[in-house]
């Protein structure tokens, strides 16, 4: 190893342990998948001797089918604090998480990620919460097996390809930057026990295939692999590419027998006490008990359709879904997995075709090939139970579940990425250790750090407003200054606060629109990131709001959004008073547009380069004694302000008979919130009852709502209508 490539792993170690410090000290308590389970877990170890029961029932469901080496290490923590305030912690959840709505789950921002509601002193950095003290403790140790964990990968890499510095160089900046691994190395999971020592036991096993079978690396990978089974169960699946690198080697059967014995005395007898007991050896029959780990099929058959649907949600979470899979990153950043991902795959490909042409072998030394086929098995066992599960248990496609293949995957994507270049040109594939580390970067402090904390406000609010509730917050804003949407669609509200005093811990928004269902969002306030209880004195923060409109919504309406404060208890409202000091029955912040998708039509007419008008038709009814104008109005482009409809019927000599004044769609769709491309059609009848001759004219221009004046008029060919008013001659017979 270089200086050079010293420097630069120790580089990327330092900024790992800074990553994923970030990652554990603004993740909120329990907000880490399934840590308020492993926090019960290691809490019940505080209180009884384990082996714990998988099945048994306690107040807060924990991960009691798991083995318990990690619980049994974290409980050493746990036993340090205070822990009389967990079950009201751990009971403490928000009702309006986003992942009860699968219309939201992967929208990008701070809506409700959180699963559970918390207080200031149980955030870094205001810890006063004992529990929180512990919980983050037990993180940071997280970190330092994730370090670990990197630091036996740098030392496969060394194995895999002892001529190349790049190669693994990039092997570990790729994983070293790895947002999924930065995230589960922060969080209280025995997944975090499991991935180091699964890591360990490759690394004996590629010590195996390069210096034979002894008793010093025999032992040792017994040790880890004993460690790794007694941390999760899947690392069972170690069997494979131990007993793969037992034949390869032609290991004597001492060794075999070794190994056997090491692993079982360290972490096999959990299994045979688990068979003898509860004649389950793995417990897995106890995690239809755990909410959202059911059965796909009442049978506990496998479901293929399932896990193929599944496929994308295990390889966002892989790369980079946080919190259960609920937050996500940009699309920015799944392009960079993707074209990782291609590059990767094809270039690994481009070794066998340059092997092929040049009639070289495809690898370079047996040592190659033979750790190639232990990895490369390893690899294929692990995928394919990944896939298995995810169409057999409801939470089973979760692509951290394939973490533990860390080693594996630096060194397909270092290979990948060499395939592409010829020897001479890689030093210069380091320069993608800059883009990974930017990845990196973006992931953890532009997508997951304001994923659980109050938004600030913006320097310019959109639509300003002000309603104040009871005595204890302002209402000053909302965002966009016209909401629009299609059916099937989902946007985004936002809405501007300002604290006036602390209230109840139970203070609740509300976010409806008022005359139909399509708009229901309640949350507590910041979108469940800051309780009432907490706010100080003119304390300001933004709350962004996903909103998924039904597919059945009806089109081309308007709808009045509301907002209240109210009591989670009681349901209470709290009073509203406006701008000028008077009380109002409702916070009236603005409206929202339904929109039909953009459509073709013709047009006859401009108004203000806005909008387009086609040509109307007319229709006389005498039995009525009445007249029907049909039109299609058209948005040229997003309309900024609200036009009225104006349909006059004038006399011979101009003057006024009848006339029509409204919004279009009769007040229903105001132009404000058309949508660029959309065909409007409307049909206004008027009464004749007035009209007194023969002939008439009928009258058609729009107006600005606010001030009066006409919209300019123009033909399509330019030519302006006169007075901005398009007229059409009747005649009654």
């Amino acid at each position: 190893m270089t200086i050079f490539e010293r420097i630069l792993t120790i580089l990327m170690l330092g900024i790992f342990i800074i990553f994923a410090t970030v990652y554990a000290l603004n993740n909120p308590p329990f907000e880490g998948p399934d840590e308020v389970g492993h926090y019960a877990h290691a809490e019940l170890l505080t209180r009884m001797t384990a082996p714990i029961p998988p099945d048994i029932q306690t107040p807060l469901v924990g991960q009691y089918h798991h083995p318990p080496l990690y619980y049994w290490l974290t409980s050493l923590i746990v036993r340090g604090y205070d822990n009389s305030q967990f079950e009201e912690m751990g009971s403490r959840y928000n009702p309006f998480y986003r992942g009860n709505y699968s219309d939201l789950i992967g929208a990008v921002g701070a809506d409700n990620n959180n699963l559970f509601l918390h207080r200031q002193t149980e955030l870094f950095p205001d810890i006063s919460s004992p529990v929180a003290y512990a919980l983050y403790t037990i993180r940071m140790v997280s970190v330092g097996m994730g370090l670990l964990t990197l630091i036996g990968c740098m030392l496969i890499f060394k194995v895999i390809f002892p001529n190349s510095g790049t190669l693994r160089l990039i092997a570990l900046g790729s994983m070293t930057f790895w947002a999924q691994f930065n995230y589960i190395a922060s969080v209280m999971n025995n997944d975090t026990l499991a991935i180091v020592c699964t890591t360990y036991a490759i690394l004996m096993l590629m010590y195996i295939l390069r210096d034979k079978p002894n008793w010093k690396n025999t032992t040792l990978l017994g040790i880890f692999a004993g460690m790794a089974i007694l941390s999760k169960a899947n690392t069972l699946l170690l069997a494979v590419p131990i007993g793969m690198t037992l034949l390869i080697t032609r290991a004597h059967i001492k060794y075999w027998v070794a190994i056997l014995v090491v692993t079982f005395i360290v972490g096999g007898w959990w299994y045979v006490n688990n068979l003898i007991q509860y004649g389950d050896p793995t417990a897995l029959s106890a995690v239809p008990n755990i909410p959202g780990a059911q059965p796909i099929n009442p049978d506990g058959s496998f479901s293929l359709e399932v896990a193929l649907r599944n496929g994308v949600f295990i390889y966002e979470t892989f790369w980079a879904r946080f919190g259960g899979g609920i937050v996500a990153v940009g699309d920015e950043l799944y392009l960079y997995f993707n074209l990782l991902t291609i590059i990767s795959i094809l270039g690994c490909g481009l070794w066998v075709i340059r092997a092929r042409i040049t009639k070289k072998h495809l690898f370079p030394t047996p040592l190659a090939r033979n750790i190639a086929v232990v990895l490369g098995s390893f690899t294929a066992c692990m995928v394919v139970a990944v896939f298995y599960l995810s169409g057999k248990y409801w939470g089973g496609n979760l692509g951290r579940y394939l973490i533990p293949l860390i080693a594996c995957w630096g060194g397909i994507i270092a290979i990948g990425i060499g395939g592409w270049m010829p020897h001479r040109w890689r030093y210069r594939a380091l320069l993608l250790l800059i883009v990974m580390f930017g990845v990196g970067a973006s992931a953890l402090f532009r997508y997951f750090v304001p994923a659980y904390q109050p938004t600030p406000l913006p320097e310019m609010i959109d639509r300003p407003v002000y309603f104040r509730f009871g005595n204890v917050a302002e209402l000053i804003g909302m965002s966009p200054i016209y909401p629009r949407a299609l059916p099937n669609e989902t946007i985004q509200v936002t809405l501007y606060w300002r604290a006036l005093a602390p209230a109840d811990d139970n203070l609740r928004v509300a976010l409806h629109s008022a005359q139909t269902n399509v708009v229901r969002r309640d949350s507590y306030p910041a979108t469940g990131n800051l309780l009432a209880s907490d706010w100080e004195i003119g304390q300001t923060w933004s709350e962004t709001y996903w909103i998924h409109i039904p597919e059945d919504a009806s089109v081309q309406i308007s709808d009045i959004l509301i907002v209240k404060l109210y009591d989670g208890d009681t349901l209470a409202e709290l009073p509203i008073i406006g701008r000028d000091e008077t009380p109002v029955d409702v916070a009236n912040i603005g409206v929202i547009a339904i929109n039909a998708p953009p459509t073709q039509t013709i047009i006859a007419y401009r108004l203000a380069e806005k909008i387009g008008l086609s040509q109307p038709t007319t229709t006389i009814n005498p039995t009525d004694n009445t007249v029907e104008i049909c039109f299609t109005w058209s948005a040229l482009q997003f309309p900024e302000g609200n036009y009225n409809v104006f349909i006059h019927i004038l006399n011979p000599n101009g003057g006024l008979f009848a006339q029509y004044d409204a919004a279009p769609m009769n007040n229903r769709y105001p132009t404000g919130g058309w949508r660029e491309g959309e065909a409007i059609n409307e049909c206004v009848v008027i009464s004749l009852e007035g009209v007194t001759t023969e002939n008439f004219t009928i009258g058609i221009g729009m107006v600005d709502a606010i001030t009066g004046a006409r919209i300019a008029m123009t033909q399509t060919n330019g030519g302006r209508i006169t007075n901005d008013i398009l007229l059409i001659p009747m005649r009654r017979s």
